[in-house]
C-alpha cells in the first residue's frame, strides 16, 4: 500500500504472503509468521511487539510428536489499532474499526474463521478472545466469549 511505515526491526518468515493497505503504521518488534495470507487493511496501527502468526500446531500429541503444522489466513480490516504486545492467532478476522489492546491475544476456537465484531472495543484485564462455534458452518454468529484470567494459586 501507499505511505505504509514499519519501524525496525521487522521480523518474517517469508513476507511475500503479508498484504498491506493504504497507510498502515507499524511500531518495532513486528512478528509477521506469515506461512498463509495475511491481509492488513488501510489506516491500521500495530504497537511495538505485536506477532500476527498465521501457523499453528496440532494440541492433538500424536499428530504433534510428528511435526504436524496446519496454516490459516488471518484477515485484518481497515481502521484496526492493535496494541502492544497482541498476538493474533491463525485463521482469525478482524472486523474494521476494531480495537484489540494492549497484552491480548485472539483466537479461534473449532478451527473456523470468525471476525471479531466491527467497531467493538477489545478492553478489559488480560482478556482472552474465545470464538465460539454456534450451529454449522453456514449458520455461525459473530460471538465473542470473554473470559478474564485469574491468577492462580501455588
Amino acid at each position: 500500500g501507499k505511505n505504509c511505515y514499519v519501524e525496525p526491526p521487522l521480523h518474517a518468515n517469508w513476507g511475500c504472503n503479508t498484504y498491506m493497505g493504504d497507510e498502515v503504521y507499524a511500531n518495532f518488534n513486528l512478528t509477521l509468521v506469515d506461512d498463509a495470507r495475511i491481509n492488513i487493511g488501510s489506516h491500521v496501527m500495530f504497537g511495538p511487539n505485536v506477532t500476527v502468526a498465521t501457523a499453528g500446531h496440532p494440541v492433538e500429541p500424536l499428530l504433534r510428536s510428528r511435526q504436524a503444522q496446519y496454516n490459516l489466513e488471518v484477515n485484518i480490516g481497515d481502521n484496526v489499532w492493535i496494541g502492544a504486545g497482541a498476538v493474533i492467532l491463525p485463521g482469525v478476522t478482524i472486523g474494521e474499526n476494531t480495537v484489540i489492546g494492549a497484552g491480548r491475544y485472539s483466537r479461534q476456537c473449532c478451527g473456523l474463521r470468525k471476525s471479531l465484531q466491527s467497531g467493538k472495543g477489545n478492553r478489559g484485564k488480560r482478556q482472552k478472545i474465545l470464538l465460539q462455534r454456534q450451529g454449522n458452518r453456514s449458520g455461525l454468529k459473530k460471538t465473542a466469549a470473554r473470559k478474564i484470567f485469574k491468577k492462580r494459586r501455588d
